[in-house]
């Protein structure tokens, strides 16, 4: 797994080659995956990302976790929220510099990505290079 960060700086490299990219993330707040459900939801999303790429933006998708019974999740092309994930460093010798968020404790600008993600639906966000 990779962290949001590196979704994203992978992504970024791909455009800079000219190559299409989306950045796909899964909202986890304990509990198991579901990955057949929202594998499921990515093939849907993606379809519909793939037709309308371009060569200076990317997609960065967040997908929420649901219960097995709750109804499938609303799509919604939201901004990206400005507000940082809180961190915490550390240094470990074999490793380096270690770093962790708690992404449930981040605030939220309301209908922004992190908002609409944390409230069960599907945020999507164009993001452009400059």
């Amino acid at each position: 797994m990779f962290t949001i960060l590196e979704r994203w700086r992978r992504v970024r490299e791909a455009l800079l080659h000219g190559w299409p990219g989306i950045a796909l993330s899964y909202y986890r707040k304990g509990g198991e995956f579901d990955w057949n459900r929202t594998g499921r939801w990515a093939a849907d999303v993606l379809s519909d990302l793939w037709r309308s790429r371009s060569s200076r933006s990317f997609y960065n998708v967040n997908f929420p976790m649901l219960a097995g019974n709750d109804p499938e999740p609303e799509v919604v092309w939201c901004p990206l929220d400005p507000k940082p994930l809180p961190l915490n460093y550390r240094h470990e010798e074999e490793s380096g510099l270690y770093y962790a968020g708690e992404y449930h404790l981040r605030h939220r600008t309301p209908e922004a990505d992190v908002d609409v993600c944390f409230g069960g639906r599907i945020a999507i966000t164009k993001v452009r290079l400059l």
